[in-house]
């Protein structure tokens, strides 16, 4: 399974240990995870890190299924004491309980947090956060989904209860607005302090569109990360499942469907395929899904949406520092800008930078700085984004760092 790590502010989280009862990991430069070799099952995810000595948790359920990798699977970590849990039944209009109904929670831009009812269709969804209004469906395949709203205290457990009745036949609308980006980005390694922050730059540079995710087999030749992330206007509507997901090399196609989203609430996903390389062209479409998909093909999936390219940038690397004067330098990325952005501790949650030249990208592979006066003696922490193809492939270095002189 793989997918991301991201606070309230959806920023990712670097350096998150993530586990399941078959193994842990940690999360990438991006907030990314993957995890191998799980069992086929409704599985709990769980994320931890501790920052500044406040420890931040989440958990979400991965649906998994033999011989795939379970995409998407997103969670989002907060401080404990604001974390809150819903529980109760999913039952059909007759009263009888539906085991394996899923229930999906999102709200306030999060990604969607999802669980699955037991054999008599009891749940519980933890990992909720105080304070934010929560949008929640309970649905499953042939039924009409439910849907409830609220927000939630600190450490409240709230009973709600669902009723899913029969589904009708709509004809589904396509999803509008699909955009796509892609990032080249480095992975965290265990022994770095790399472990302990979070990678800012994708809000620093794109504030709001802070969802990322990567598999870490799909390497670039210097070991970093390549990842598509799709976005588009969720389709409102009770009748939905999920969404088709769908790849191609050439802008009239073929297309080839890649992924079935079963996210109801989401509008974000990224391809985390092995064979996604820099310098390649890739051509995306997104259908909408009935809850009656497949059975009815000529009505249970949308026509395809609009098609959207990317071609992504290589690794950003050979980051170094230079004096008189204070010089940022790094390697061409064959990007058409660049910005670096300067911190004075490291990047962890909630740490921003004090510079950067982001209204002012340079064409240029180094910077002089032109900010404020620097502490000697005082260690300093940066890193560059390269981007290209107005802003929609971009490559990240990893985080640097230098005494001022």
């Amino acid at each position: 399974m793989s997918g991301t790590v991201t606070d309230v502010n959806g920023d990712p989280v670097r350096g998150a240990r993530v586990s399941s009862r078959d193994g842990s990991t940690t999360t990438s430069t991006t907030g990314a995870f993957i995890l191998r070799n799980v069992r086929e099952d409704n599985l709990d995810v769980q994320a931890e890190i501790v920052q500044n000595g406040v420890r931040f948790r989440g958990r979400n359920v991965a649906v998994t299924f033999r011989g795939e990798r379970t995409q998407s699977v997103n969670i989002v970590v907060a401080p404990e004491r604001q974390l809150a849990s819903i529980f109760g039944v999913v039952e059909d209009r007759d009263g009888f309980r539906l085991g394996g109904a899923s229930i999906f929670a999102g709200g306030a831009g999060l990604s969607s947090q999802r669980t699955v009812a037991n054999a008599n269709g009891e749940y519980e969804l933890f990992g909720l956060i105080s304070g934010i209004s929560y949008t929640i469906v309970a649905g499953g395949r042939e039924y009409r989904s439910d849907v409830d709203a609220m927000i939630l205290t600190d450490g409240e457990r709230r009973r709600v209860n669902f009723v899913l009745s029969n589904p009708g036949n709509p004809q589904m609308q396509a999803p509008q607005d699909l955009s796509a980006v892609s990032w080249t980005s480095p992975p965290v390694t265990r022994a770095s302090r790399d472990r302990e922050a979070i990678e800012h730059v994708k809000r620093l540079f794109d504030p709001g569109h802070a969802k990322r995710r990567a598999s870490d087999t799909r390497l670039t030749p210097a070991g970093n990360y390549v990842e598509v992330g799709l976005d588009w206007t969720p389709i409102d509507s009770l009748e939905l499942l999920g969404y088709g997901i769908y790849r191609g090399r050439n802008a009239g196609g073929p297309f080839t469907a890649i992924d079935f989203l079963r996210e109801p609430l989401e509008g974000y996903f990224v391809d985390l395929d092995d064979v996604l390389r820099p310098n390649q062209n890739y051509y995306y479409q997104i259908t909408s899904l009935s809850v009656i998909y497949p059975n009815d093909p000529n009505r249970s999936e949308s026509l395809p949406s609009d098609t959207v390219l990317v071609t992504p940038l290589p690794d950003l690397d050979g980051l170094r520092v230079t004096n008189n004067p204070l010089t940022f330098n790094w390697n061409d990325a064959q990007a058409d800008g660049y910005i670096v952005y300067l911190f004075d501790e490291f990047p962890g949650i909630g740490v921003e930078s004090f510079w950067n030249n982001a209204n002012s990208p340079t064409p240029d592979v180094f910077l002089e700085y032109a900010g404020p006066n620097l502490v000697r003696g005082q260690r300093y922490y940066y890193l560059v984004l390269g981007l290209a193809d107005e802003n929609v492939n971009r490559t990240v270095s990893a985080v640097g760092e230098f005494v001022a002189p």
